[in-house]
């Protein structure tokens, strides 16, 4: 027996083990940076509401931006982890209606929020969220 109490043939084959790994679950941890933090902040204050520190995961929603997936004609409503990342989809909307506004009206809410109202709907209505990873982390991946 080797260290550990195996023998050399209950060892997993590399093959196998690698299988396992991509049906195992990804577990993620959303940890929003202080910018992010910021940026609700200052988003939230602008509606005038009195506000020092966000509490949760901020999302970001342009009223207005809408998108559709496929051949799909329904509308689905985006939302964001980054300010930045809301702000370059409008920009990339705007190339094919440039006689829209320059900046988009940014709203801010929880993504923790979100997901409550998501799970207590009765309506579809929720069902039209689609999340959008932040770009940095997609790129990381």
């Amino acid at each position: 027996k080797k260290a550990g109490g195996q023998d050399a043939k209950d060892k997993q084959d590399p093959k196998k083990a690698a299988a396992a790994a991509d049906d195992a679950p990804v577990m993620v941890k959303l940890v929003p940076s202080s910018a992010q933090l910021k940026q609700a902040v200052t988003i939230l204050k602008g509606t005038g509401k009195k506000i020092s520190v966000f509490q949760g995961t901020p999302i970001f929603q342009a009223q207005g931006l809408t998108m559709r997936q496929g051949n799909d004609d329904r509308q689905y409503i985006p939302l964001f982890f980054t300010k930045q990342d809301l702000e370059a989809a409008w920009a990339e909307m705007r190339k094919g209606n440039p006689t829209m506004s320059p900046t988009p009206r940014i709203e801010v809410g929880s993504f923790e929020e979100v997901l409550k109202r998501m799970e207590e709907a009765e309506s579809s209505e929720w069902s039209r969220v689609v999340f959008f990873a932040p770009k940095e982390t997609m790129d990381f991946l």
